[in-house]
Formats: structure tokens, C-alpha cells, sequence
């Protein structure tokens, strides 16, 4: 476990940094990052404060051009049910997207025109079962007990010799894969992959 203190600086749209204007910022960890895949620079960055929390960060564009958006910092994974200094990852799904609704996420984050239609993120609980929140332009974040289609409730137990983790996107077929270290499978590079809305879970292949 590591933890990490830095500042975000906080811009005025199209203007330069503002002497002495910066945000506090730590982690305990990893953090991910995911912008809007239409190109516009919206970012959304999820990372574990003191507090113990996941939270999200909103960024309209790149920190030289863009803006907090919202009211800063929105915290969403309680503490209770993530591990104190777990890996973090993240992937988007944008405007290709149709499973579920086109609406944009500037429903959510007034003034901001985005094109982002689902955000996925992984991170491990207390007792290491990869565990997952997502937000989608249609019903908001949901994880948990809340969320039945999501992999933590697969109850995977990640290697506690290993915080391995990553997660990855074809977008162009909507599969989701996250690569752990399995503790269930000999210790062995497993994925996670979600395929048409439904979850299965395959080790490495040795062939």
C-alpha cells in the first residue's frame, strides 16, 4: 500500500492557471482515468482518498483548458466495501454504444455536453473479491447489491501474493476484460470478460 499527495490545479475555461488556485489532492493508490471517447476531453478520474471511499473526479478537458465541473469531488464506492489501497481501473463506453440509453452525461454533470454512455470501474473489496461500479446514461451508478449484472457478484477471489489488475475495452464488439491474479485457479492470470451483457471468467490459455 502506498499513498500519494499531489494538487490538481484548477482552470478557468480557455484561460491559464490562476496563481495559487489548486486542489488538494491524495490516494492510497492506483488511480484510473477515462475520457470521453468522442474526443472533447472529458475526464473522469477515480481514485481512493484518505477516507477510504472511491471517488470520481470531473475534468472537462485537458488540465490546461479545462474545469472542475460539478461541485469537485463525488465519492462513490463506500469505504466499507473496498480495500484500502486496491488497484483501480476503468474503461468507457461512448456514443456507439446502444444497449441502454443515448442520453448524455450532462444530464448528470450540468453544463457539460459529453457523449460517454456507460463508465466501468474495478477495484478489489476488503476480503479481495473483484468487484465492480458502473454508471450508465440511463440509471445513474450502481454496484453492489444493487447491481446483479455486475462481476462482483461472480465472487472471484483475487491472490492475496498479487494487486494485479487491468481492464480493457473492444469497442468495437462492446467486450469488456478484466485481468486478475486468481486465488481459486492455482494463482493463475485469469479474465473476466463481459460479452453481450453477461460475465465469464477463463484462464490463461496454455495452447
Amino acid at each position: 500500500m502506498f499513498f500519494t499527495t499531489f494538487a490538481l490545479a484548477v482552470m478557468a475555461q480557455g484561460a491559464a492557471t490562476r496563481p495559487g488556485a489548486f486542489v488538494p489532492f491524495s490516494t492510497k493508490g492506483d488511480l484510473a482515468i477515462v475520457q470521453d471517447p468522442s474526443g472533447n476531453g472529458d475526464t473522469r478520474i477515480y481514485y481512493q482518498p484518505s477516507s477510504g471511499t472511491i471517488t470520481e473526479y470531473s475534468v472537462s478537458g485537458p488540465f490546461d483548458v479545462g474545469r472542475t465541473v460539478g461541485t469537485g469531488p463525488l465519492s462513490i464506492v463506500p469505504a466499507t466495501q473496498a480495500l484500502q489501497g486496491t488497484p483501480i481501473e476503468a474503461v468507457v463506453l461512448g456514443p456507439g454504444y446502444t444497449e441502454e440509453s443515448r442520453a448524455s452525461y450532462s444530464t448528470m454533470l450540468v453544463g457539460l455536453t459529453s457523449f460517454i454512455q456507460q463508465v466501468h470501474f474495478f477495484f478489489l473489496s476488503p476480503t479481495r473479491v473483484l468487484s465492480e461500479y458502473f454508471w450508465s446514461s440511463a440509471t445513474s451508478w450502481r454496484g453492489g447489491s444493487a447491481c446483479p449484472q455486475c462481476v462482483t457478484n461472480l465472487g472471484i477471489q483475487v491472490s492475496s501474493a498479487n494487486n494485479a489488475l487491468s481492464a480493457t475495452i473492444d469497442t468495437v464488439h462492446n467486450v469488456i476484460a478484466v485481468t486478475f491474479i486468481d486465488a481459486r485457479n492455482n494463482g493463475t492470470l485469469s479474465e473476466a470478460v463481459r460479452r453481450n451483457g453477461a460475465w465469464v471468467v477463463a484462464p490463461l490459455p496454455d495452447y
